[in-house]
């Protein structure tokens, strides 16, 4: 087997030996998905404070025997316009969630791998390239963010 997959497994060798080259020339490339892994927090805990006011459109009234106290509040849907409002919303809100945080990651991966193609392509046998994370960025943000979203609106709905 070793004979005659001599070429595939040195293929895949050297693929290794470049991604390892890579990430050991390349250490920023790590702060990529750090840094919007915390932009997913934030879009995800503004998304529940957005839930939260939708859902306070009921009517709010005071539960004088609730388990605290007369403090105790509940929202109540008058009718089925509310309920209907409501449910309609948040299915709106969550399938805006999937597809901003799919845009997120898309967007990620995007940037990891034009880091890596701008490493690749900038090598020879002579000398080893350097990666270029902000030419990453640039690209995702000035040429290619309408076909990021459309990718992840595409992912969202399936």
């Amino acid at each position: 087997m070793l004979c005659y997959g001599f070429r595939s497994l040195k293929k895949a060798i050297d693929v290794l030996d470049a991604s390892a080259d890579f990430l050991a020339g390349t250490k920023r490339i790590i702060l990529v998905p750090v840094l919007y892994f915390f932009v997913t927090l934030v879009v995800f805990f503004t998304w529940l404070l957005a839930v939260a006011c939708i859902y306070s459109i009921g009517t709010i009234s005071a539960d004088p025997k609730g388990i605290y106290g007369p403090q105790t509040r509940s929202v109540k849907f008058d009718g089925k316009d509310e309920r209907n409002f409501f449910f309609f919303s948040f299915l709106f809100m969550l399938f805006g969630l999937f597809w901003i945080c799919s845009f997120i990651q898309a967007k990620t991966k995007f940037i990891a791998m034009v880091s890596a193609s701008t490493y690749y392509f900038n090598s020879n046998k002579d000398k080893e390239g350097s990666s270029e994370v902000s030419t990453a960025f640039k690209f995702a943000y000035m040429y290619h963010l309408g076909t990021i979203a459309f990718g992840s609106f595409i992912i969202s709905v399936v």
